[in-house]
């Protein structure tokens, strides 16, 4: 068990509050618990840290939340969660990463083809890489008609 586990559970629990509350409670349990990891690895840490029962939506939820708390606006974080989806290796690791507030991958060509390869490696997650999928598409038939 982590020395951070304490940590865990009040940022967790802030979590489920802010979901609740549409955001507008205190972060102050997401902002230490955040303090307490090296920048640029915070996600696999975070991630070894965690017990199995922590949902992969609260997990998602509360990496959303330090995208925006980060010196890097989340860019370590991204790229973590894409190297997660790079490896189809853990289908917790990668419900984490379909459930971000952003998408994985500027590139919409890349993230095609990255969410094809989950999509048929993991059952799982078919719908959801298929929602996103869908998403990116659009987003490239709106990016060719504004130029």
């Amino acid at each position: 068990m982590s020395q951070r586990a304490p940590l865990i559970a009040a940022a967790f629990d802030e979590v489920s509050r802010w979901r609740a509350d549409s955001g507008s409670t205190s972060d102050q349990a997401v902002r230490a618990l955040l303090a307490a990891y090296p920048p640029d690895r915070v996600a696999d840490l975070l991630w070894a840290d965690l017990p199995e029962s922590v949902s992969t939506t609260d997990v998602a939820d509360l990496l959303s939340l330090w995208t925006w708390r980060t010196d890097d606006n989340g860019a370590s974080i991204m790229r973590t969660m894409e190297r997660w989806i790079d490896e189809r290796a853990d289908s917790r690791k990668v419900a984490v990463a379909l459930n971000l507030d952003a998408y994985p991958f500027v590139d919409h060509r890349l993230r095609l083809a990255r969410l094809k390869l989950l999509a048929a490696r993991f059952p799982e997650h078919r719908s959801r890489c298929e929602s996103m999928i869908d998403a990116t598409k659009l987003m490239m038939q709106r990016d060719c008609e504004r130029g």
